[in-house]
C-alpha cells in the first residue's frame, strides 16, 4: 500500500494521470487480495473488521483521489483562462 501512495502523490505531484491510475489500479489488486486471501483463514467476526476495513480504505483512496482530481482540473483551469474584464 505504501508504494500505492506513492505512485499517486508521484502522480499528482508530476501531474501524470498514468501514473495515478496505475496507483489505483495496484490498490484495487491489494484490496482484492485482503478480500479474496488475506481473510480466509479469520473467524468470521474478524473477518467482517476486515472487509469493513477494506471498504473504508477503498471510499477513502476514492474521496481523496476524487478531490485532489478536481482541484488539480480547477488549478489548470485558472491558469489557462485569461483575465476577465475589460481593461481601458
Amino acid at each position: 500500500m505504501m508504494s500505492v501512495l506513492i505512485c499517486v502523490i508521484a502522480g499528482f505531484i508530476s501531474r501524470t494521470k498514468p501514473l495515478r491510475l496505475y496507483g489505483l489500479f495496484l490498490t484495487l489488486i491489494c484490496v482484492l487480495k485482503l478480500i479474496t486471501y488475506d481473510v480466509r483463514d479469520l473467524d468470521t467476526p474478524l473477518r467482517i473488521v476486515a472487509l469493513i476495513s477494506g471498504g473504508i480504505i477503498c471510499f477513502a483512496i476514492s474521496a481523496l483521489y476524487s478531490y485532489s482530481e478536481n482541484r488539480l482540473i480547477t488549478k489548470a483551469t485558472a491558469v489557462d483562462k485569461p483575465p476577465t474584464g475589460s481593461q481601458v
